[in-house]
């Protein structure tokens, strides 16, 4: 999840930038875990539906090392796997 991680982080950091309290801080911690997972999620989903020609990266479809990815157990080959 390295991008959901820089997401994460951009949303703190701009709360130390601002001088936020440690409850904003912990608030924007919060809010950027959230955005950095709905990122990771659509971006696993659009591995196994989408197309590399249009996403300009590899997809399920082109072999490379096994990662764990969020829509093998609730998107959608876990629907249809199960």
């Amino acid at each position: 999840m390295k991008t959901g991680a820089l997401l994460r982080f951009a949303c703190v950091a701009g709360g130390i930038l601002g001088k936020a309290s440690v409850a904003e801080r912990a608030a924007l911690d919060r809010y950027g875990s959230a955005v950095g997972q709905a990122f990771q999620i659509a971006d696993d989903l659009l591995d196994v539906e989408g197309d590399s020609a249009k996403l300009g990266k590899a997809t399920a479809r082109t072999p490379r090392p096994a990662r764990p990815r969020w829509s093998r157990f609730s998107g959608p080959l876990g629907r249809r796997s199960g």
